[in-house]
């Protein structure tokens, strides 16, 4: 029961990361497309909210 408990965490574990990682390669490969393509800003700027 134990043994079924820790495959099922570690196979949990190995799903998240490769979540993680095609969220990395299509965020890569979509600011490629975009530089090969000849355009500019590219690049997403996060700008800080100003609370007055």
């Amino acid at each position: 029961m134990m043994m079924n408990a820790i495959a099922g965490v570690i196979v949990l574990v190995l799903v998240g990361c490769g979540l993680w990682l095609t969220e990395a390669m299509v965020k890569v490969r979509k600011g490629q497309d975009c530089v090969l393509s000849g355009r500019t800003n590219c690049l997403e700027i996060k700008i800080p909210a100003t609370v007055h």
